[in-house]
């Protein structure tokens, strides 16, 4: 489902110096949580928009908001923000699955931190690319779809955890493909690419496409 509207995103002054300041994939991630909390903080139904900060951030997701009309003992929802990849002309989200030992496809690596985001169970999924955000309600619904999907796979393949690892680019489903990246020095990532249109669309996945354009600030003379 698209919506026509085109969403006005206008950075902050702070945010302007924090992403000048900022390099890499810390300065991509950033620049697509404010461009979310922008678009939803456009939303008349949600009273109050926030950066989730600390620990929870780990556990909870990116951004929490309030919607009007909730009573106190009413949870606050969660939204998790993901930067898509444009990739042939198709939109695609890249999921962690798991963590391996370098070279050692076979020995599991803890991250300090948290565990691979198949496992997250976030009520939203934005997912932000250049001109446009795909909000998933019921994110944790999508991640677990994947995982039954990858789960039958490997019950039509028993040697679908060697392919993953050495010759890549191996399709699960439709609009799934599984891969690694073994950039990092002490890890390997096994990763699934989505085709978000084909595997949202095939599966009925309850989602929206919603147009933004960053605007410049106007300077006052």
């Amino acid at each position: 489902m698209s919506d026509k509207y085109v969403y006005p995103v206008v950075f902050t002054g702070a945010e302007q110096v924090r992403l000048i300041n900022l390099k890499g994939y810390t300065k991509i991630g950033y620049k697509s949580e404010i461009i979310a909390k922008h678009i939803l903080e456009q939303n008349p139904a949600i009273s109050s928009c926030s950066f989730v900060t600390g620990k929870d951030n780990i556990y909870l997701g990116d951004i929490k908001v309030k919607m009007r009309g909730y009573t106190r003992k009413d949870q606050a929802r969660y939204v998790e923000v993901k930067t898509g990849t444009l990739y042939n002309g198709r939109k695609k989200l890249c999921i962690d699955y798991k963590y391996t030992l370098k070279n050692c496809p076979d020995v599991e690596y803890k991250q300090s931190s948290t565990e691979a985001w198949i496992n997250a169970q976030y009520d939203t999924l934005v997912v932000v690319f250049s001109n446009e955000i795909y909000m998933i309600n019921e994110g944790y619904s999508l991640l677990e779809k994947v995982q039954r999907d990858v789960e039958l796979s490997r019950l039509r393949n028993t040697n679908l955890d060697n392919d993953w690892y050495n010759i890549r680019n191996v399709e699960i489903a439709n609009g799934i493909v599984a891969t690694t990246n073994q950039a990092h020095a002490k890890y390997d990532t096994w990763l699934l690419s989505l085709d978000l249109d084909t595997y949202l669309d095939f599966n009925n996945i309850n989602y929206k496409r919603i147009s933004y354009e960053v605007v410049q600030r106007k300077r006052v003379e």
